[in-house]
């Protein structure tokens, strides 16, 4: 049985926090040793908000890696990550999510989809 991917207003805040400057600031202080700048970690951040409902909607474990490198390509479209964040309809990402049973590559192609034409 596929996990249960649910959507609410407490995860869209989730998801502005972690995206935001001061949590950028956060992890900075607290992994000084990492050479991650804001662009990286967000990338990095919005990998997982994607990468992990996906997977785990269609118990998929990616051990071949075409999906990150799918993924990968798919977040390399914007040029600034944050704009890219806030244009993204993520309501109906969850939604696609929890009503399409088709593999997650198919989930991947839909990606674009759900931006906005502020990207």
């Amino acid at each position: 049985m596929a996990a249960s991917v649910e959507f609410d207003l407490a995860l869209l805040a989730t998801i502005y926090f972690t995206l935001s400057a001061e949590c950028y600031a956060g992890f900075r202080k607290d992994y000084p040793e990492l050479q991650l700048d804001r662009r990286d970690y967000l990338l990095s951040k919005l990998f997982q908000f994607l990468f992990v409902p996906i997977t785990m909607r269609q118990n998929y474990s990616d051990s071949d890696g075409s999906l990150r490198r799918e993924l990968e390509t798919f977040l390399d479209i914007s040029r600034e990550p944050a704009v890219a964040a806030a244009a993204f309809d993520w309501r109906a990402f969850y939604a696609d999510l929890r009503h399409r049973t088709n593999d997650p590559h198919a989930a991947v192609e839909r990606l674009p989809s759900y931006l906005s034409s502020a990207t």
